[in-house]
């Protein structure tokens, strides 16, 4: 068998999707008017945006610049440098222009909420997650 490195390697070319942002109706709480809602204030903005995947290696390096040591061994880690350092690499194009720093920093809820469903997850469990009582075994 061959190494195909296609078949190895991501797929990191930016692709266009649509990010839908929700802006809650002040009156009835939804953003389409499903209710009859007489005063209605609810919409849906639709953005063309280009993304691409996350390199293992990528998301590692920004999970490290966000976990700290405290000296009695406590970790702790920024979720919002994570969120915002992930955003920055895969968003390649948008109508904002650069998705930097203080675009990032000026961004309202409902936007973050739809930015958020983009955001891969720092720690995800899975098939090789290991439990303690395997690896005393050598599992």
């Amino acid at each position: 068998m061959s190494y195909d490195s296609k078949k190895y390697s991501k797929n990191l070319t930016p692709q266009e999707t649509t990010l839908s942002i929700y802006f809650k109706c002040s009156t009835c709480g939804v953003p389409e008017n499903l209710n009859g809602c007489q005063n209605h204030t609810g919409s849906i903005d639709k953005l063309q945006i280009w993304v691409r995947g996350i390199p293992r290696s990528i998301k590692n390096q920004i999970i490290s610049q966000c976990l700290t040591w405290a000296e009695d061994g406590k970790t702790h880690f920024d979720t919002d440098q994570y969120r915002k350092g992930c955003l920055k690499y895969i968003i390649t194009q948008a109508p904002w222009g650069e998705t930097s720093e203080t675009f990032l920093l000026q961004a309202g809820d409902e936007l973050w909420d739809a930015l958020d469903m983009l955001i891969p997850l720092a720690f995800e469990g899975g098939e090789r997650e290991r439990k303690a009582e395997d690896i005393k075994k050598g599992f």
